[in-house]
């Protein structure tokens, strides 16, 4: 993913949507990895939408980098989802949760007046 990004320069809107959750259940990180800082340029991304979000911390820590690297984000749109018992992903009906930035280092959370259509 990271190379994608860093691929598209002028990328300003990124939407990353998945259907199935996958799991590596052999592969674990050594802590020494989680630590490596990540050198990512992302000068033109605007917005983000994640959809779903299921809380996992590999995305709690995807848009961690996010708010860190992106230096002209404005908004974050996290869109709640959970993962069935056959690992298929599906939106929750709640609002998104919406990230805008207020200032260069602090960031506003709040809910969206929108609610996600909900998959059967």
């Amino acid at each position: 993913m990271l190379v994608l990004i860093e691929l598209s320069p002028n990328l300003e809107t990124m939407i990353l949507e998945h259907q199935h959750k996958i799991e590596a259940d052999n592969e674990i990180l050594s802590e020494e990895l989680l630590d490596t800082p990540v050198d990512l340029s992302i000068p033109s991304l605007k917005q983000v939408t994640i959809k779903p979000y299921t809380g996992t911390e590999d995305e709690a820590n995807f848009v961690n980098i996010l708010i860190r690297q992106g230096v002209v984000l404005e908004k974050i749109v996290l869109v709640p989802g959970q993962v069935e018992e056959n690992r298929r992903v599906v939106l929750k009906p709640l609002p998104p949760v919406v990230l805008q930035r207020k200032d260069f280092q602090s960031w506003k959370c709040t809910l969206s007046s929108a609610t996600p259509p909900v998959d059967n």
